[in-house]
């Protein structure tokens, strides 16, 4: 019933009735203690009931108890598999990424990843991933000057490179 409010703004007894295949008198029985609980509530104006925000209330919960990191873990594991090297989650802090968890490889050379270390931007991998695909940028970082260096610096090295062959 809950899936079938969703999918649209309100909706009547019946009409929750001839989408879930549940008789109307069962319908309009758990209608009213779905609406006891507040989890819909009735418009006296249209006689039709719609979802209401006490659902919020409860995804907001659970979010709260959501454990990103158990989340991540098998990934990070597949990762290591896969690759054959230590895999970290981080999330964007202030100024740098900060790990939230690791998992190590196997290899006789170890990465130093540690919970709650910075990885500062300029200097480690989850750092640049940032500088390169997130809105995270170096301090005193000027994105229009580095464009305008970015562009010189090519045309620079094609210069360079028609030098080498001989032009």
């Amino acid at each position: 019933m809950l899936d079938a409010l969703a999918d649209s703004d309100e909706l009547g007894t019946n009409e929750i009735a001839r989408r879930t295949g549940i008789n109307a008198s069962t319908v309009s029985r758990l209608l009213a203690t779905l609406a006891a609980a507040r989890y819909v509530e009735h418009v006296p104006e249209s006689g039709r009931y719609r979802l209401s925000l006490r659902l919020i209330e409860l995804g907001n919960a659970v979010l709260g108890r959501l454990d990103l990191r158990a989340l991540a873990r098998p990934h990070l594991q597949e990762l290591v598999r896969v690759t054959g090297e230590t895999a970290t989650l981080s999330v964007a802090g202030e100024p740098d990424a900060v790990t939230v968890d690791f998992a190590h490889s196997s290899s006789v050379v170890q990465s130093v990843a540690q919970i709650g270390r910075p990885s500062v931007g300029h200097a480690t991998a989850v750092g640049k991933v940032m500088l390169a695909f997130g809105e995270v940028e170096l301090p005193g970082y000027d994105h229009d000057q580095r464009e305008a260096r970015r562009g010189a610096g090519a045309r620079a090295e094609a210069g360079v490179r028609g030098r080498d062959r001989g032009a």
